[in-house]
């Protein structure tokens, strides 16, 4: 039976590396990407929010995956930050049993290439799922995980830091975030996954801060990319808090539909942005792999190549 969180806690602090292109010396970079990368952003939060649930993925290869992309976009990252595919960060190290419906993830300094984690994450399950001194396995219809951490950090060789938690905090715009995390869970086939509030800070190597943001949203997902039928329908909100505006995305029906893609080939992410940043947007998924059409705010058709693979 393939572990449902396998990959869950590394993809969560990777998610926004790519969200913001870095320029040297910039001290808030946040929010100066492309309106259609903020909606790819939001279709890699939800791809990666369902990946986790499905139990796909080496959690050691996709920590690797998705670093040497986020470090590739990254231009004010000291150049010697590389990243190799050896790994030291392994669930089979980190994670603990169950004890009281419970487990956690410690990280322990662990290291993918150049880059290191610390930290980590607890895992709190349906009562009487998780039996003590056993490892959690996939969800079943009628049961649920939550996961909340204090703090994780990775740091890579520059200096440069992103730390995400789930602790309670308010966003630029006075909205209360609450420190009860991420539920995922299963019924009659359908993983629903509601994010309470996860915070990302990334601080750069001589500490500016290149984005602070905050993110909650609530999925339904059916099916899987390995499978060739995973849809996501529902919402998501990133809060981008230097910037001063948000970017509220409904899923409608973004469907992963071919297992040797890893981008959605149908549906769509309509966006509304409000605070600094205003107007409506558009991304639609084409059935050629990694192509989309995407609506700017002034109207403005063009088409676009994905690059946040997941």
């Amino acid at each position: 039976m393939k572990n449902f969180s396998k990959g869950f806690v590394i993809i969560l602090s990777l998610t926004y590396f790519n969200a913001c292109s870095k320029t040297s010396g910039s001290t808030a970079t946040d929010g100066t990407e492309a309106s259609s990368n903020v909606s790819e952003s939001a279709m890699s939060e939800a791809g990666q929010h369902a990946t986790s649930s499905e139990g796909a993925a080496s959690p050691s290869l996709m920590f690797h995956d998705e670093l040497a992309e986020d470090v590739k976009s990254m231009d004010y990252v000291d150049p010697t930050d590389t990243v190799h595919p050896a790994s030291a960060c392994s669930f089979s190290t980190a994670r603990s049993t169950c004890s009281a419906n419970a487990d956690t993830i410690t990280w322990n300094n662990c290291s993918v290439g150049l880059a290191s984690l610390t930290g980590g994450w607890t895992e709190t399950w349906s009562a009487g799922f998780c039996a003590n001194g056993a490892m959690p396995g996939a969800l079943i219809n009628g049961t649920s995980v939550t996961r909340t951490s204090t703090s994780q950090v990775l740091t890579l060789a520059s200096g440069a830091t992103l730390t995400t938690d789930t602790n309670a905090h308010t966003t630029y715009n006075g909205t209360a975030l609450p420190a009860t995390g991420i539920t995922v869970s299963m019924a009659s086939g359908t993983r629903t996954v509601n994010v309470n509030g996860i915070h990302k800070v990334m601080i750069g190597p001589i500490g500016r801060t290149w984005f602070n943001h905050s993110i909650t949203g609530n999925l339904n997902v059916t099916g899987s990319r390995a499978t060739g039928n995973r849809v996501i329908n529902g919402t998501s909100t990133l809060y981008h808090n230097l910037a001063l505006y948000q970017a509220a995305h409904t899923f409608n029906s973004a469907t992963w539909g071919s297992s040797t893609c890893c981008y959605p080939t149908s549906g769509s992410i309509s966006s509304v942005l409000t605070g600094s940043r205003t107007g409506n947007t558009s991304l639609t998924f084409s059935a050629t792999c990694g192509q989309a059409t995407f609506v700017d705010t002034d109207s403005s058709s063009s088409s676009v190549t994905l690059t946040h693979c997941n």
